[in-house]
């Protein structure tokens, strides 16, 4: 924990601080104070006061973490370079997952014969032209099999 603090700039954590807020700037380098075994199973739900709010997924987690509170505490004291937080409460919440995901499935059109321009995907971003073509018949392969197993 200590290492990675060291290697950022000397002011990264204040202008974190400033532009985001505390709150929101230890959550973002939660993985980083706690670890990303227990990162991937808890989260900072909030910061009220100088209380950390964190969730735990379920029951088992709580009760096995009752006591590294103080830890927990200490850690992103540590990391903060000054005292944030002297109270810890554990909530059971689920974690929402670090990765975003879309909305919606990509819709296949109507139309569908095969044709790679009938999936509704967002490949403009691919720049490379025969990475995109690759990236587009892996996907008509895909939702071909989709459609197959739905019928």
């Amino acid at each position: 924990m200590q290492s990675i603090r060291a290697g950022l700039p000397s002011r990264f954590l204040q202008q974190m601080e400033e532009a985001l807020g505390l709150e929101r700037a230890i959550r973002l380098v939660w993985p980083a104070i706690v670890g990303s075994v227990l990162a991937g199973s808890t989260g900072l739900r909030a910061l009220s006061g100088n209380t950390l709010i964190v969730s735990v997924p379920d029951r088992v987690w709580k009760g096995s973490l009752d006591g590294s509170g103080r830890r927990i505490i200490e850690s992103v004291n540590t990391f903060w370079g000054r005292e944030v937080a002297g109270h810890i409460e554990f909530v059971l919440a689920p974690v929402v997952p670090s990765f975003p995901r879309p909305a919606t499935p990509p819709r296949r059109q109507p139309e569908s014969s095969g044709d790679l321009s009938t999936l509704d995907l967002p490949v403009a971003t691919i720049r490379d032209p025969s990475l995109r073509e690759d990236f587009l018949r892996s996907a008509q392969k895909y939702f071909s099999h989709q459609q197959e197993l739905e019928t």
